[in-house]
């Protein structure tokens, strides 16, 4: 298959893993939480100039004797309003979509769909995503059912609730055969914890999460998770998880679900979206979740937006739009198949003892291997070096000027995985590693991200990473003014004061 040079995603056509559709999704809300914020914006700053009870315009369509007194005026700041959110949205380069290729490829999945079915059994992905559906027709049909109970003291609890309570505990104990009987009994019937049970219709229970939810810390503990041999492998463990982080969203507006998870149960817990990246700072969870010798800390971050309970649905049609964007984005020829070119090479042989020209290749015609190769300065040394030395001369740069001592902050490591400093910078410099200003750049705003995640808007530190971190971004802008890439200010202003 002969590459276009010119695309930058050689593997659409291969088959997206359940992690790429969930990184996909991620960027995929990503956007649409964009789209919604934004016009909320404009929203806000038009409300004042339309007529009593008027709807919502499309800003750009919209005629100057329209929509009450929006004129010419009102109409540019709009306008420049949305060139500023696309100009941010190439600065990080993170989730931009041009509006234009989103409704084309929404358009071309909706053709597709009915123009064509798939053959889910060649397609693992498809595969993956039938088993939900199975799962979720049971739960409509009424051949399963998820409730949640927990046990109280009150009297008006039903016997019923009681029945699933001890099946419950009967299903981790079974399944769960290194955890003491006592000790899941104990947590099944503490009036803390809440149990999401999946009841079948003339089965009773058959699985269940027992779960802690801390609504003060901002996260879920998942204590126990089991499902009875008999029934696994038939999506009922993925949509069971659906269902609670869904409950947890959007009923109880907890937003991080955290677990420790043995050797044998970080593969399922990984396929849920569960990482040992936690998304929640780790002095909200220590002292208050339950730690097992032997197991890993993994974690998922929820999205309240998000209908989980409808996974399969949407990740098939999120798929499809993913394949169809980058159609869009980057057409033509990339799935054109060419026959061999071993007759090329012999036929240019008995002419020449040169190279063969890439142009004489079918499929490579005007291809210039020096595309999109950054342009380096002439003058980068020296330019590098005139920025590092005013920012080691600058009175607030002494925090930054030696790697982090691990004996005296041990805690660093933990929560700085990429730690940077200026003398590491300035060795970089003499080592000739930055061939580009983008790397120099880079670092810069590594070092200066690591200080403010680190540190708090009240100490010292901050407030010296602050200061250096304007000096940074005007010497840059001098030096490299037409960079892609600047030096980046924090959201927060340091509260220390000199």
């Amino acid at each position: 298959v002969e590459e276009d040079p010119l695309r930058k995603d050689q593997f659409v056509n291969d088959p997206m893993s359940t992690m790429e559709m969930r990184h996909f999704c991620r960027g995929f809300f990503r956007y649409l939480y964009d789209a919604r914020k934004r016009n909320a914006e404009k929203l806000r700053y038009i409300k004042p100039h339309l007529h009593p009870g008027f709807s919502w315009p499309i800003w750009d369509k919209i005629g100057d004797n329209e929509g009450g007194r929006i004129g010419p005026e009102t109409k540019h700041q709009l306008k420049k309003m949305h060139k500023k959110h696309e100009a941010d949205d190439r600065e990080r380069d993170v989730g931009y979509i041009p509006h234009e290729h989103m409704l084309v490829a929404c358009l071309q999945v909706a053709v597709s769909e009915r123009e064509k079915k798939k053959d889910s059994t060649k397609d693992q992905f498809l595969v993956d995503l039938s088993r939900g559906d199975v799962a979720r027709n049971e739960e409509r049909e009424g051949t399963i059912k998820f409730v949640i109970v927990r046990h109280n003291d009150d009297e008006l609890v039903g016997r019923e609730n009681l029945v699933w309570l001890l099946q419950l505990q009967n299903v981790f104990s079974i399944q769960l055969p290194k955890m003491p009987k006592e000790y899941i009994t104990r947590l099944v019937f503490d009036d803390r914890h809440r149990n999401l049970a999946l009841v079948k219709k003339d089965k009773g229970v058959i699985g269940g999460i027992c779960f802690r939810p801390f609504k003060e810390q901002g996260f879920c503990e998942i204590v126990f998770l089991a499902l009875s041999a008999n029934e696994q492998v038939k999506g009922y463990g993925t949509h069971m998880m659906n269902h609670l982080k869904e409950y947890m969203a959007q009923r109880c507006g907890i937003f991080h679900c955290l677990t420790f998870a043995d050797e044998f149960a970080t593969g399922y817990f990984t396929k849920q979206g569960f990482t040992e990246k936690l998304g929640i700072p780790k002095e909200k969870f220590t002292g208050f979740i339950k730690e097992y010798e032997g197991a890993t800390l993994m974690g998922c971050s929820l999205n309240s937006d998000f209908v989980y309970t409808n996974f399969s649905g949407y990740a098939r049609v999120a798929r499809d739009l993913h394949a169809a964007l980058f159609d869009v984005s980057f057409p033509a020829s990339t799935n054109k198949v060419y026959g061999g070119i071993e007759h090329i090479f012999r036929e240019h042989e008995k002419h020449s003892n040169e190279p063969l020209p890439l142009d004489k290749i079918p499929g490579m015609h005007g291809f210039d291997p020096k595309y999109n190769r950054p342009i380096t300065d002439p003058d980068l040394d020296n330019k590098i070096k005139n920025i590092i030395m005013k920012l080691k001369g600058d009175a607030h740069s002494w925090p930054f000027s030696e790697p982090v001592n691990p004996e005296e902050v041990p805690e660093y490591s933990e929560y700085i995985q990429f730690p940077i400093d200026l003398s590491t910078i300035s060795q970089r410099i003499r080592e000739k590693y930055y061939i580009h200003e983008r790397l120099f750049i880079g670092d810069l705003n590594r070092l200066f991200d690591n200080c403010y995640k680190f540190n708090g808007v009240e100490t010292v530190y901050y407030l010296c990473g602050y200061k250096l971190n304007q000096l940074a971004v005007k010497l840059v802008k001098k030096e490299f003014p037409k960079s892609d890439l600047q030096v980046l200010m924090p959201e927060w202003e340091p509260t220390y004061s000199e």
